[in-house]
């Protein structure tokens, strides 16, 4: 009998340490590019050439900045608007449900940038909407409603800085008299968790909350990042953690944001 009893421990014990570790592997970070250093899940994600914009007008580029390299969008012009999807397979981002996204700015223009995330098509998904001068808002959205669309400002077609029922929620993000020198880095940051979304944005250490809502129109998707006549901007240290909350400042998982320390 007590045989029985301590085989049955060391089986449920053998499960539990299984899924443990089945759930470990799933999470943590999945996608991170910073254009100068290896990135994940290959070097390639800092190549340019895999960067492929869904809209043919919108550009990018390498570019020297801050101590290292930068994704520089050389366009300008609500033509050249639209979203670039990360370059990871398609399909391991639709298997994504739980994440944070985070991406670091430096603006060279008044006009604005976003992030898609839980999209499994054009119009199938979230849009957050990170205003600089020319729009001082966040917004977050759904792209069911027309927003993002390609080769479009986002006041143009829909009208999605409007209101209404295109918009979930929307926060005064601290503009105008955001820093338009290309020298100073803002962090963009969406973190999705079953029916709940924040968006976050501000200087580096400086970051706030600003959206902090419940909606479980998608559940799952992948990411892509949107610039509206963006010229002379620039992406960094892109990154998606999947699964359990991350905490920045400890877990291994997200300390590419001491990789370029200098720079911040």
């Amino acid at each position: 009998m007590k045989s029985r009893r301590l085989f049955f421990l060391s089986f449920i014990v053998g499960v539990v340490t299984f899924a443990l570790i089945t759930i470990q592997a799933e999470a943590g970070r999945q996608f991170f590019a910073n254009f100068d250093n290896k990135g994940f899940p290959n070097n390639s994600v800092n190549d340019v050439k895999n960067w492929v914009p869904k809209n043919p007008a919108q550009k990018w580029g390498i570019k020297k900045a801050f101590d290292g390299d930068a994704l520089w969008h050389t366009t300008a012009g609500c033509a050249s608007s639209g979203d670039t999807p990360l370059p990871i397979n398609p399909k391991v981002m639709e298997s994504w449900r739980d994440y944070i996204v985070r991406m670091d700015m430096a603006w060279a223009d008044d006009d604005s940038v976003g992030i898609f995330f839980r999209q499994t098509a054009e119009d199938k998904g979230y849009f957050a909407f990170f205003g600089y001068n020319e729009t001082p808002r966040v917004i977050l959205m759904d792209l069911a409603k027309g927003c993002g669309k390609v080769g479009l400002c986002l006041s143009e077609g829909a009208n999605c800085e409007g209101g209404g029922d295109k918009v979930i929620a929307e926060k005064p993000n601290g503009g105008p008299g955001l820093d338009q020198s290309g020298e100073v880095v803002y962090r963009c940051e969406v973190e999705v968790r079953g029916d709940r979304i924040k968006v976050s944005f501000g200087k580096l250490k400086q970051v706030k909350t600003l959206i902090d809502v419940k909606d479980d129109t998608y559940k799952r998707g992948g990411v892509g990042i949107w610039q509206e006549s963006c010229d002379n901007c620039l992406f960094d240290n892109i990154e998606v953690d999947v699964g359990a909350a991350v905490d920045p400042t400890s877990k291994l998982a997200t300390q590419w944001s001491v990789i370029k320390t200098s720079r911040h």
